[in-house]
């Protein structure tokens, strides 16, 4: 079994004892780190006894050894996970370390007060237009295959779920509903285009029939008279498996503006 603690111990003894200092982060070609012995997270303080200056590859390891270390230990667990897998966009490291930190990062999450941080940190920011267009663009006929849509819908489902067995709180849905107020709504003195509704309309249309019935059905409605036209919803219903409201909604409305 491996000590963890011993191992993070003698890292830090054997940095101290080569007196880097803490002062130049480029020295003689290398970059250094300023690292915190007891990280700052945890209680740690900014001070130089609690300091030391790790190479990259020494500030990885020092902080895949504190996970270790903190792994069992509630909240600052998730809190070194969270470390951890931050260090992780920067090295290779394997995937059973990489799996371990997430394990811990999922089952303890955030603390209610850390989220409502978050939260309040991006009350009112709004995605600048130009970055809103050419995010747009890079999306612009790209879709998810099949395969990836039932993995993205299987990784949120059931108690994967952030907000399984979970209500938002009264203040929570105040937050949310301020974010999308006014100027800060992002349809805020806009309006949908023709395309785009009728877009809208045919992707909740089709979650109900086909779109070749819903044409089908379109045609058979034209050709039946007006005067007749209530007595035949219930047949439509039943041929086309779609409820009368559903016609109605859909069919009466826009003959009867005509």
């Amino acid at each position: 079994m491996n000590n963890y603690k011993k191992e993070y111990d003698e890292l830090i003894e054997k940095v101290q004892k080569e007196n880097r200092g803490i002062k130049k982060l480029k020295d003689h070609g290398k970059y250094f780190n300023i690292h915190h012995i007891v990280p700052r997270s945890i209680g740690g303080v900014d001070d130089d006894k609690n300091l030391v200056k790790l190479t990259n590859v020494e500030h990885f390891e020092a902080h895949r050894l504190l996970y270790y270390i903190y792994k069992n230990s509630g909240r600052d667990g998730f809190k070194m996970a969270k470390a951890f897998i931050m260090m992780s966009g920067k090295f290779t490291i394997s995937a059973e370390d990489y799996a371990e930190a997430k394990k811990t990062f999922h089952n303890i999450g955030m603390s209610e007060q850390h989220r409502k941080r978050i939260s309040l940190s991006q009350l009112g920011n709004r995605m600048h237009d130009n970055t809103r267009s050419a995010l747009s663009k890079y999306h612009l006929g790209r879709k998810h295959s099949d395969e990836s849509k039932v993995k993205m819908r299987l990784a949120q489902c059931g108690e994967k779920n952030p907000m399984f067995g979970k209500t938002h709180s009264q203040e929570a849905r105040n937050i949310l509903s301020l974010t999308h107020l006014g100027v800060k709504n992002h349809m805020y003195g806009k309006t949908h285009s023709i395309e785009a509704k009728d877009k809208m309309s045919l992707t909740k249309i089709t979650k109900v029939i086909s779109e070749e019935n819903y044409k089908l059905l379109f045609e058979d409605f034209a050709k039946i008279d007006k005067i007749i036209r209530g007595v035949t919803y219930k047949e439509l219903s039943i041929k086309y498996n779609v409820s009368v409201t559903f016609i109605c909604n859909h069919y009466y409305r826009k003959y009867k503006t005509n």
